[in-house]
This record gives C-alpha cells, sequence and structure tokens, in this order.
C-alpha cells in the first residue's frame, strides 16, 4: 500500500492510505449480485418442485382392491306421492294445507307394493298428519321427528322391504 507520511505537531506518525475510489466496490457489487441470483434460482426452481407432480404415481389395482373390500352402498328409489290436502290444527283454528310426501324405498319391489297400497298408505298419513300443528313444519327438528314417526308407521303396512326415509313438504 502506498501512502504519505505526515507529521504533526505531536510528532505522531499518520499513514494515510491512497483512496481508490470504486476499486474495492466491484467486488462487492459481483458478489451481491452473484447471491441476489442464486436465492432467486433456488426460489424459483423450489416453486417447481413443490407445485410439480414429483410423487410416485398410486397403484390403482391397490386402489381396486379397497373399493371391492367396502360394502356397496344402497340405491335409492324415491316413490313420489301426489300432494295432497290435510287438516292440520293451529292456535286459533284449522289451518288447510297442501302436502307432498317422498318415500325413500330400497328396491322396486317395496315400491310395488306401495303402488298396491296407496289409498291405505294415504289415509294412514292423513290421519298422523291431522293431529299435528301447522308449527311442526316451521322448526326442522320436530319435522324429522314426525318423518321418523311416519316412517315407523307406514312400515307397519309393507309385507316385503321397508321405507327408508320420510321426506315432508308443504306446499
Amino acid at each position: 500500500m502506498k501512502g504519505e507520511l505526515l507529521s504533526n505537531q505531536d510528532a505522531q506518525l499518520c499513514f494515510i492510505p491512497e483512496e481508490k475510489p470504486y476499486r474495492g466496490r466491484e467486488k462487492e457489487k459481483f458478489s451481491f449480485f452473484f447471491i441476489t441470483v442464486f436465492v432467486c434460482v433456488l426460489c424459483i426452481s423450489s416453486g417447481i418442485w413443490f407445485l410439480s407432480d414429483s410423487r410416485p404415481t398410486r397403484n390403482i389395482s391397490a386402489d381396486r382392491e379397497v373399493q371391492s373390500m367396502q360394502p356397496p352402498l344402497p340405491v335409492w328409489e324415491i316413490v313420489e306421492l301426489k300432494p295432497f290436502f290435510v287438516l292440520l290444527k293451529s292456535e286459533k283454528e284449522a289451518r288447510l294445507t297442501k302436502l307432498k310426501v317422498s318415500l325413500q324405498v330400497t328396491d322396486g319391489q317395496v315400491s310395488a307394493e306401495i303402488q298396491k297400497s296407496i289409498h291405505k298408505i294415504k289415509d294412514h298419513l292423513i290421519f298422523i298428519l291431522s293431529s299435528q300443528d301447522v308449527a311442526v313444519f316451521d322448526d326442522l327438528q320436530k319435522r324429522r321427528i314426525l318423518e321418523q314417526e311416519i316412517m315407523t308407521q307406514l312400515n307397519l303396512f309393507l309385507v316385503s322391504g321397508s321405507i327408508e326415509g320420510v321426506q315432508l313438504n308443504k306446499l
């Protein structure tokens, strides 16, 4: 390193190096640029790796074995009864309400049996529903309890099979 030797009143020596304004900064700029490029490449490659499907493919035959072990889901058949009127109780007076009833059955044999005894079933439905209050249809929990009761009562009429669900809709 080159520099100038100066003296002052206290006889102390000071060394002042020569200044080269931009000489050492090129190395700093290069290292900053290199680190920035490295971090960008690392981020992009990790993003591509994360988003790509680099996992091993699944064994399809193993999936089929698992599916064959599970019991088959039942196929529901819906029997919709024609809408009918029912006289429901109310706080002040009786109220005529139009209802649509849907019955969930497991097979066509049960639906054929329901079609044979449709008049008995409708009469029994009207008997059960006429004792109910109009507020039952506004409260979901009460309506579900009523649907369970109807399902239990209607299953007494059936010889083979059963009704698995009842849905009441106020029109």
